[in-house]
């Protein structure tokens, strides 16, 4: 699909339907694990010979980046995200954490 076809299609959503998808803390949390798979930001190029697998990857990542553009040219929307970044950043600390604590736990049963 080209790029201009993705931004025909996401153009024709409702805006309300939008509006509640990114408005909400649950949509913007969807949000931000679907442009974190679609890697925006990450490199879409490995040096591994695969040519089709980069050009599969950049296509991932070229529609993120237009989901991405709608979200920071909205103040509101660009907030929420960077919230909604910073809760699965949290999240994430805390999986790790808990991790440490395993390792630890593991150690003392040897």
């Amino acid at each position: 699909m080209s790029d201009r076809k993705v931004i025909d299609t996401l153009g024709s959503i409702d805006a309300e339907s939008e509006y509640n998808i990114m408005n909400s803390k649950n949509g913007m949390m969807f949000l931000a694990a679907l442009l974190e798979h679609c890697g925006v930001n990450s490199a879409s190029y490995y040096y591994d010979g695969d040519q089709f697998d980069s050009a599969f990857r950049e296509g991932r990542r070229s529609v993120g980046l237009l989901l991405l553009s709608k979200i920071m040219s909205d103040g509101v929307l660009e907030k929420k995200y960077h919230e909604a970044v910073e809760i699965r950043n949290e999240a994430r600390r805390h999986d790790m954490a808990q991790f440490d604590d395993f390792d630890e736990v593991l150690k003392g049963a040897f």
